[in-house]
């Protein structure tokens, strides 16, 4: 039986919890970016969470699941620097920085969730 909590739960989660821990420490254009970084990172982490799911029956299906998640992140990053960060959107420092959390953080959420969501991940049974 699958008891995990499911990603797309704990990534909203997270997001929020990491934007309301960062908001009483930054003005109004930091707390715009990160709005913007939380957006973004959910639009670019759901989706390719349900890509990883999709595409986990076989294990180049997995790999290529990854890789794809890989580039994907990275043409995000270049995506908001060249239409958030070069048009003054949002202030850059936080903007990116909340990006790159947001992103590393729920890419290790879900990495902790498929694997104890995996054979490998569940305790032996006596």
């Amino acid at each position: 039986m699958n008891r995990q909590p499911p990603f797309y739960a704990a990534a909203v989660l997270l997001v929020l919890a990491g934007g309301a821990a960062a908001w009483p420490f930054l003005g109004a254009p930091g707390r715009a970016a990160v709005a913007w970084a939380a957006v973004l990172g959910l639009a670019v982490q759901l989706p390719l969470h349900g890509l990883l799911r999709g595409w986990r029956r076989s294990a180049t299906h997995f790999v290529k699941a990854v890789a794809v998640g890989f580039a994907v992140r990275g043409l995000a990053i270049v995506a908001a620097v060249v239409f958030v960060v070069v048009p003054n959107r949002a202030d850059p420092a936080p903007f990116l920085l909340a990006l790159a959390v947001f992103l590393v953080a729920t890419s290790l959420v879900e990495a902790v969730l498929e694997y104890r969501a995996s054979p490998a991940g569940r305790p032996a049974e006596a």
